[in-house]
């Protein structure tokens, strides 16, 4: 069915822009109202290579192919009335997509389309619709995907309008519709099928100083998902919706301050394994800010959710990032204040309080927080030196079937940073420790312990060459369960031709996958060990929320690593790349550890003679998964292309 979808969408593109050229030559001196241009790209050449595994072409496969990429621009009466573009591409080969399988080549066959009615008016109008195929996709696992041969199509369509009126509310609203397919050879059912649509709604309006805004956002969801790495995920179909509404003021203050105020109503259903579930949350914040003085400064805020399992999961169906006020799994409310003063010769001194109340996977989590800071940032040996420090103490109640236990301890935090030039070397370092000592075991994971490093170092040789090198560690040990670590170093050397860079990385920690199997945040302890500062902007989750029924989210812990290496050449009209990157992973599964190894390697060359352009290129890659072995292959291809641009008209 994808093979007869595809032809026909190739054919239907083919005919359209003929026609479309057709038509266009033809009137070009009739619709004197109507210009337009027509310009792009012919290309012809030559790909073969050989390939395994899961949905590639076994042994070997080459073939010629023809392809192009246009674009048709025009408009109607006036750029400002009707403004219209179609951009097509097209790509045909003797074997159908064997060589761009076999290469793991993706051709990205398509059509973009876009309109824009009274642009510059107070009512503009804008209008955009894509149709393509694939004949790849991508598999989570480690630091760099798994590539399968694939047939897929996608269709995605928006529109959106704005009403600006003077003295009156604006208004601005958008709708999108998007629906994909993939399927991979060998497997029974469709690999993945998402379908989605959103309805956005938003006013503004200033009335007497007060700033006044409103959303309204509807959504619905529906996918199909499977578990090519047997990673024990709730891979299963799922349907959901959702809709919410927010209002907002905010207003000047005296001192130079300001306050603003939003309250937030959502609900979503979802169906996860033939499970329904209906949620509602309510949110609500308020926060404000003043400046007394010149040297005083005065902020608090508060953050409340009525369910924060259902904000979560809310969030996640949407594709959002994890709320800042989520605190646990049920109702959460957050409260701080602080106060700044600048001292004078680099110095300032704050101090902050902090309270939390949540509800933790069925415990009852209680905390409060107080703290101070001093900090110092002044010019040190012609250089800049940066330093913090923070004690607090940390007060935790939890209580479960009406049994409470408390615990407290000093909370320390502490960085260092400073930067120094020395001649044409230029130096960056900064180090941050982390130390919680009422950190305990619990069903929500604390941070006991963390500290993270970085440095940079960047210099200029002989004035053309620049050298960079930079390097990061970061580290937290985490009670009750595992830590989490992340390294990176990297390196570049490059002048106007060249270019040489290489990176190391190597990371453990806890990955949350959604229903949809989709991996869609990391974790690295909960906010609670936080200073209130850094905790309403660190969003956190439960690591272990298997208990939640039906499973809609489900955390597995990863440790993964990876290096690559990459140079390129760049001319006026000859240019070469290479990269080269290996990476490895594991997956603590609930059965047995599911471990993953990518290498690719690609290499392309161009050049450029006038309106000609030469391409040739080289891929291989190799792949395996030890829970799934017809993910295991080895690919590889190359390809010969000869392009030539075109302005028809």
């Amino acid at each position: 069915m994808i093979d007869f979808i595809e032809s026909r969408a190739g054919c239907i593109i083919l005919v359209v822009l003929l026609l479309c050229a057709a038509e266009a030559a033809a009137q070009k001196e009739v619709l004197s109202e109507m210009p337009i241009s027509l310009s792009g790209t012919v290309s012809s050449g030559y790909a073969g290579g050989s390939g395994g595994g899961l949905g590639a072409q076994g042994g070997s496969t080459n073939s010629f192919t023809v392809g192009t990429a246009d674009d048709l621009i025009g408009y109607y009466y006036n750029p400002r009335f009707l403004q219209f573009s179609v951009s097509p591409r097209f790509t045909w080969d003797r074997n159908g997509t064997a060589a761009q399988s076999a290469a793991m080549q993706d051709r990205n066959d398509g059509v973009v389309a876009t309109a824009d009615f009274l642009q510059g008016s107070k009512t503009p109008i804008h209008l955009t619709y894509s149709l393509g195929q694939t004949n790849t996709t991508s598999v989570t696992g480690g630091p760099t995907p798994f590539t399968v041969a694939a047939g897929g199509l996608a269709q995605a369509l928006s529109v959106s309008s704005s009403i600006r009126l003077a003295h009156l509310p604006t208004l601005n609203m958008s709708f999108s519709h998007t629906d994909s397919q993939t399927d991979v050879s060998g497997v029974e059912a469709p690999t993945e099928h998402t379908s989605a649509n959103m309805f956005n709604f938003l006013t503004t309006y200033l009335l007497a100083g007060f700033h006044l805004s409103g959303t309204y956002l509807r959504t619905s969801n529906e996918s199909t998902t499977q578990d090519l790495l047997n990673l024990g995920v709730p891979y299963a179909p799922s349907v959901s919706s959702s809709q919410s509404e927010n209002f907002s003021v905010s207003h000047t203050l005296p001192w130079r301050g300001s306050a603003s105020l939003s309250f937030g109503k959502s609900s979503d259903s979802y169906t996860v394994s033939g499970t329904p579930q209906n949620n509602s949350y309510d949110t609500a914040t308020a926060s404000f800010a003043v400046m007394p003085t010149q040297r005083l400064t005065w902020n608090a805020d508060g953050n409340y959710t009525s369910n924060a399992t259902d904000q979560l999961i809310n969030e996640v169906i949407n594709g959002q990032p994890t709320s800042s006020t989520v605190l646990g799994t049920g109702r959460s409310l957050i409260l701080d204040s602080g106060m700044t003063y600048r001292i004078g010769h680099g110095f300032s001194a704050s101090g902050a309080g902090s309270h939390g109340s949540s509800t933790v996977l069925g415990e009852q989590l209680t905390q409060n927080l107080g703290y101070g800071t001093l900090t110092y940032n002044h010019s040190l040996f012609h250089g800049f030196l940066s330093m913090s420090y923070s004690p607090g103490w940390n007060m935790v109640d939890v209580t479960e079937a009406g049994v409470t236990e408390s615990t407290s301890g000093l909370y320390n935090t502490a960085s260092v940073s400073y930067q120094h030039r020395v001649g044409r070397w230029m130096a960056h370092g900064n180090f941050s420790y982390l130390n919680n000592s009422a950190a305990e075991a619990s069903s929500a994971p604390e941070v006991a312990n963390a500290y993270s490093a970085n440095g940079t170092v960047r210099t200029k040789i002989r004035y053309t060459w620049e050298v960079l090198f930079n390097g990061s560690v970061s580290k937290s040990t985490v009670v009750g369960y595992n830590g989490t670590l992340t390294e990176l170093f990297s390196g570049q050397i490059s002048n106007r031709t060249w270019s040489f860079n290489a990176q190391y990385q190597r990371n453990s920690g806890y990955l949350l996958f959604s229903g949809s199997g989709a991996p869609v945040a990391s974790a690295t302890g909960t906010s609670g060990s936080q200073t209130p500062s850094s905790a309403t902007q660190a969003a956190w989750f439960p690591v272990n929320p298997d208990a939640w029924s039906p499973p809609v989210l489900r955390t597995l812990y990863n440790t993964s690593d990876g290096y690559s290496f990459s140079g390129s050449y760049n001319r006026r009209q000859l240019s070469f790349t290479a990269d080269y990157t290996y990476g490895n992973g594991v997956y603590d599964t609930a059965t047995v550890p599911t471990t993953t190894s990518n290498t690719y390697l690609d290499m392309r060359l161009y050049y450029k003679l006038r309106k000609l352009d030469f391409q040739a290129g080289y891929r291989r890659l190799t792949q395996a998964a030890s829970s799934n072995n017809a993910l295991n292959q080895v690919s590889s291809g190359y390809w010969l292309t000869l392009i030539r641009r075109f302005h028809a008209f």
